[in-house]
């Protein structure tokens, strides 16, 4: 069985992407919303800067990103057993 790490990694060919080509499809935020988030301290996941500058672009580790969407998941499918 593939896990979701294995299938990011598939997708985007790299262990680390960009936010900016993830945060649509994953979070339903654009990257500019994503962003502000970000800064309030309000993100899910953790990101770094390419480099130290505040026009670097986000950067997310794969496994994290897998981390986020498995838990994200265990708690719709625990919330879902609670119900039924």
């Amino acid at each position: 069985m593939l896990t979701t790490e294995l299938m990011l990694y598939g997708k985007y060919k790299s262990p680390v992407i960009k936010l900016e080509d993830c945060c649509k499809e994953v979070t339903g935020l654009s990257y500019k919303k994503a962003c502000e988030s970000i800064n309030k301290g309000d993100w899910p996941f953790p990101v770094s800067r390419a480099y130290a500058s505040t026009r670097a672009p986000y950067l997310v580790h794969i496994r994290d990103l897998a981390k986020y969407l498995d838990d994200t998941f265990a708690s719709a499918r625990d919330d879902y057993e609670k119900l039924n």
